[in-house]
């Protein structure tokens, strides 16, 4: 394994504060347990989207002292629970696990005060001005991700939006949009210069205020590190020493294809920030280092409703534009979109199935990182699950 940050051993002990209102400590309930009941014919129960966010609406706190979960959660150290585990897996089907020793230690380190400014700051001697500046060098990369790793340390990058709704976009293709399809097109967020201290310091100071403004400014932080198969790949970076299961081969339970494994990605999230819904094409493990997200997951079969952007050369294309905190201006055939939500706490992986879209929304200050094992081509060995759920075809 990678050697330790020399930089990780100098960090003090203090702790983030608890936010007001703590998702990690939220009582939950789970469906059974029983394998049987795990086939893609009543595994998950979905429910129309209008219903989830009428019950709990996205600006809002959960409304109940406990929370419904329809998606299966597996302990890491039981052999029997993980074998349940990775029959879903292979099925194509989306779930949870805790208890990975791996994840509860970073968040540990993710939690003290200092630890990953030092990390980001102290490493680099960069951060985020530094990836700003590249950013505007380098016009054909999109600000949402992170730079390529630097020998030492990773770049990461800062986004604001006028309000909490955050649409990814690929810079790479902005300049011809605009040339070909539409001239008005005006990016959905912009760069801003701002050191990882600062940063995580607002979004702690958001956890501990009782108002919240869904449609004031928002930031959003990613960073990324290249795998092991792409040419500016860096292996002493702290997110190698953290979490080497995803991102260091051999293939593991987490990242079982790293012939096909393109790095991770991290995301630090302030109160309220939503990231609009769209599919990856790659199999995802995202594992909630620090704080709470509430996911919402609808399988490809629902692609018809959401209003995809399909048009190849948009910037956001695989993305829905559809902001679930106001679902007045949902079309109401988004709104009977059948989905499942669940809520990922710190410590938890969920696996995100190929081609699933998913709606993301940060409950209080969150630390996330994720990594694929590749595309899903053959959807034969799945036959069950795509026919209940879609597939490929559903979404081209």
């Amino acid at each position: 394994a990678p050697s330790a940050p020399l930089s990780s051993q100098t960090t003090g002990t203090e702790m983030f504060p608890n936010p007001l209102k703590d998702y990690r400590e939220l009582p939950v309930t789970y469906p059974a347990s029983d394998p049987s009941l795990d086939t893609a014919s009543t595994y998950p129960e979905l429910t129309p989207l209008s219903d989830l966010y009428s019950r709990w609406p996205q600006n809002s706190h959960l409304p109940s002292s406990t929370f419904r979960e329809h998606l299966r959660l597996f302990d890491f150290q039981d052999p029997d629970q993980m074998a349940q585990a990775r029959r879903l897996r292979d099925m194509e089907l989306p779930f949870k696990v805790h208890n990975v020793p791996e994840i509860d230690t970073a968040g540990d380190k993710w939690k003290r005060r200092g630890y990953l400014s030092e990390m980001l700051d102290g490493s680099m001697g960069s951060g985020g001005v530094e990836s700003a500046r590249r950013s505007k060098r380098r016009k054909k990369r999109s600000h949402n991700t992170g730079p390529a790793a630097s020998e030492g340390g990773v770049s990461y990058s800062v986004a604001m939006s006028e309000s909490n709704f955050f649409t990814w976009f690929d810079g790479r293709a902005v300049d011809n949009y605009r040339r070909r399809m539409d001239p008005t097109y005006v990016k959905p967020t912009k760069p801003v210069s701002m050191s990882s201290s600062a940063y995580f310091e607002r979004a702690i100071k958001k956890d501990l205020t009782e108002t919240y403004d869904p449609d004031s400014e928002h930031l959003y932080m990613t960073l990324g590190v290249n795998g092991v198969n792409q040419r500016r790949d860096s292996k002493h970076t702290f997110i190698h020493h953290d979490l080497p299961s995803f991102i260091t081969p051999p293939n593991n339970f987490f990242v079982f294809d790293f012939d096909h494994n393109k790095g991770v990605q991290c995301r630090f999230g302030e109160r309220g920030v939503t990231a609009a819904a769209h599919y990856d094409n790659g199999r995802n493990m995202v594992a909630m280092v620090v704080g709470a997200k509430r996911y919402t997951l609808l399988p490809p079969k629902e692609c018809d409703k959401l209003h995809v952007i399909t048009e190849k050369d948009h910037p956001s294309r695989r993305h829905i534009l559809l902001n679930f905190g106001d679902m007045d201006a949902v079309p109401s055939d988004a709104k009977g979109a059948l989905a499942v939500e669940t809520i990922v706490k710190e410590g938890e992986v969920l696996y995100i199935p190929a081609r699933w879209f998913h709606y993301i929304t940060s409950l209080q200050f969150n630390a996330q990182c994720n990594s694929r094992s590749g595309r899903l081509d053959d959807e034969s060995e799945v036959g069950e699950t795509v026919r209940f759920f879609g597939g490929k075809s559903d979404i081209e």
